[in-house]
């Protein structure tokens, strides 16, 4: 197991000061005396806090100079917001950007497009709190992907240029040093090494039915605890079954996901005689510290999550008694041995997509000028992606060994064994029942509350996406309120776009998208599954072709391995139409998501019983009859391959929405928006003169 890696820090040229203070000191003329300060120090340790009273007194004595804190959540933000107040610091959520960048403030890293080229960062302190978590933000967050050169562009510039640089975590590893190396100042690296969690016991329950039992009793006893998971699921399943069995307390249960819209802004007030149960949407920037110590309780999937994040949502409560952690035990072979293999295989995964999809790529050099080379934002991402890799390989271990290295003493409880199937159930159902109320709770409120009530943000912006009348709302609200199925909508409808459209669109995201990054865009995907018809000549969307001969060899290897990233495969390359079929499936299925696309079914083929696919027509035309509604120019209707659609029966229309004052013009100039020649021509002008619900 590479441990070694993961918590590697080259400190040479480093000015290092090591200390042990339960609450991180950093001394006056250290600050004041270097211009670029790494600071590793323990969750609760103080960093914001100290780095906090630094900047207040250095601004007091050389007003010349301000402040900015780039953050990758909107928690740490409202964090800093507290932690900053004495200097006046704008938050980017509230504050007008081009009011706010003259003084002090903070800046969330999707903002960051919003400088202009020219923007002088020399006079500002900059502050980046929890660098390990940004970092990964920067590489593998999808919300970045579409703007990534220039928001990499301009932090570059602000990373190069800006007066003093302050990065801050619990853990500091090489990649940091990857980030700053065009730094031209002398770092101090700051090295608190004391262990705040010294002697706190951390639990392993490995049955599920005793971790329940456990969180019963705390409730009984009134014993608020912190829950926290990273499946969104799981911690709603576990908040819905707990409320549920106590009925008489349920306005002590708060939920923190981003399909409850519910955002904390102190912690301090709002979790305080709570049972709170939260996704990794709580993973930094939220500290809840009190005098009374309490139980935390984790439950891990292992999903997207890393172990170092699993440490972070671990110590969200400052004050522990005890830590509860159910994880399932899943350990898998690494697939790189060692950071040179990594950088090796997505050269390869990016040069070969960029031919696949016939794209020229344009990177950034080591310098960060335009040019197509590889890039520091490469090494960047090979460096996440191999930590991935590595904590992959089992994170229950590499999470224990977190928690050793800041002083919890593990033990275990019971044997493996999940939930029961009835309880699993039982918590299945009560989410879907407050779906439901949730549902109907939207459809009648008025237009107010559905603006102001958090919990309908999502619905809100979906229903503005798809372009949903009052009236339909209900009958699509099965889409409308599941982000993950939304999501799989807006993907699915990209393979009926034409062949034109997926070009501009690939050859946009290179201007705007680093090479390694657009591999995982929807239009590239889209590309490449049409290049694997062309290959193989497929009729586009078909699946009758079994009978079909084929040279199995269209695609090189390398290129499949290109296919197999890009669609979260390890399928082989196939080499029998069986195989072929069941990959071409896996691509529609990838794309589609949850999505009921394709059914499949046992039937007689050729004398042999053997899978048979279809593709679901009235699904398919259930999903085009909700594209319909928002089809409202003829620009929107010319991205679709309408020749295809009929093939499924679907026939997409324009279907403009009106205002009344253009539905009434329709009716009176045979337009909407008539011209005052075409009112003149109806000879009417008097009566819309005299027509007050008539604006023109």
């Amino acid at each position: 197991m590479n441990s070694v890696f993961l918590n590697e820090f080259e400190t040479t040229a480093y000015t290092i000061e090591n200390q042990s203070n339960k609450h991180l000191v950093i001394d006056e003329n250290v600050f004041n005396d270097n211009n670029t300060l790494i600071i590793k120090s323990g969750t609760g340790t103080g960093k914001t806090f100290n780095t906090a009273i630094n900047v207040e007194r250095y601004l007091k004595q050389n007003p010349q100079y301000k402040f900015m804190s780039i953050v990758d959540l909107r928690t740490l933000s409202n964090q800093h917001q507290k932690n900053f107040n004495k200097i006046n610091m704008k938050n980017y959520q509230t504050e007008n950007f081009d009011e706010m960048i003259k003084g002090n403030f903070n800046i969330c890293i999707n903002s960051l497009f919003k400088f202009d080229s020219n923007f002088d960062f020399s006079e500002y302190i900059v502050y980046i709190d929890e660098i390990n978590s940004f970092l990964k933000t920067l590489t593998h967050s999808d919300l970045l992907t579409s703007n990534i050169k220039i928001i990499y562009t301009i932090l570059m510039r602000i990373i190069k240029t800006c007066h003093k640089l302050i990065l801050s975590d619990a853990k500091i590893n090489n990649k940091v040093r990857k980030f700053i190396n065009k730094r031209k100042s002398k770092p101090i690296y700051i090295n608190n090494q004391f262990k705040k969690y010294q002697d706190i016991q951390a639990i392993n329950i490995k049955n599920e039915d005793l971790y329940l039992n456990e969180l019963i009793e705390n409730i009984k006893q009134n014993k608020y605890f912190l829950f926290g998971s990273d499946s969104c699921e799981k911690a709603t399943y576990y908040y819905n079954y707990l409320k549920d069995k106590f009925k008489l307390i349920e306005d002590k249960f708060l939920l923190i996901t981003k399909e409850s819209g519910y955002k904390p802004k102190d912690a301090q007030i709002e979790f305080k005689d709570k049972f709170v149960f939260h996704s990794p949407s709580v993973k930094t920037g939220v500290d809840f510290s009190i005098d009374i110590k309490q139980n935390v309780f984790l439950y891990f999937n292992q999903n997207s999550v890393f172990s170092d994040d699993f440490f972070q949502i671990a110590t969200r409560t400052r004050n522990i008694e005890k830590l509860y952690y159910f994880i399932e035990d899943k350990q898998q072979e690494p697939k790189f041995k060692s950071l040179k293999e990594v950088n090796k295989y997505f050269k390869k995964i990016s040069n070969t997509n960029n031919k696949l999809v016939n794209i020229v790529s344009i990177n950034l050099n080591k310098d960060d000028e335009e040019e197509v080379i590889e890039n520091t934002y490469f090494d960047l991402f090979c460096h996440n992606e191999f930590e991935n890799d590595i904590y992959n390989t089992n994170k229950k271990y590499y999470f224990e060994e977190i928690l050793k290295e800041n002083g919890f003493i593990i033990s275990r409880i019971g044997e493996t064994h999940k939930l029961s199937h009835t309880k699993i159930k039982k918590m299945k159902s009560l989410t879907e029942e407050e779906n439901q109320k949730k549902i109907d709770e939207y459809i009648n409120a008025n237009s107010e509350e559905r603006l102001l009530n958090k919990k309908f943000e999502s619905l809100n912006n979906n229903i503005e996406i798809l372009n949903i009348d009052e009236s339909e709302i209900k009958d699509f609200m099965f889409i409308l309120s599941n982000e993950k199925l939304m999501e799989d909508y807006l993907n699915f409808i990209c393979l009926f776009k034409t062949d034109e459209y997926i070009r501009i669109r690939n050859i946009s995201s290179a201007f705007s998208t680093f090479s390694i990054k657009n591999i995982e865009l929807i239009y590239n995907k889209v590309k490449l599954f049409r290049e694997f018809q062309k290959r193989y000549n497929i009729e586009n969307l078909s699946l009758n072709w079994d009978n079909k001969e084929f040279d199995f060899d269209k695609l090189t290897n390398k290129e499949f391995e290109n296919y197999k990233y890009s669609f979260r495969t390890e399928k082989s390359k196939p080499s029998t139409v069986k195989q072929l079929k069941e990959f071409y499936v896996q691509m529609i299925s990838h794309i589609g998501g949850d999505l009921d696309i394709i059914s499949k079914k046992k039937k007689q083929i050729n004398n042999v019983r053997q899978l048979h696919y279809e593709f679901n027509t009235k699904e398919i035309q259930s999903i085009f009859e909700l594209v319909n509604k928002g089809m409202n120019n003829e620009s929107k209707l010319n991205r679709f391959d309408l020749d295809l659609l009929k093939q499924f029966g679907v026939e997409l229309t324009i279907n403009k929405k009106y205002t009344e004052n253009e539905k009434q013009n329709i009716l009176l100039f045979g337009k909407p928006n008539p011209t005052k020649k075409d009112i003149l021509k109806d000879d009417i002008l008097e009566e819309i003169n005299n027509n007050n619900d008539l604006d023109n």
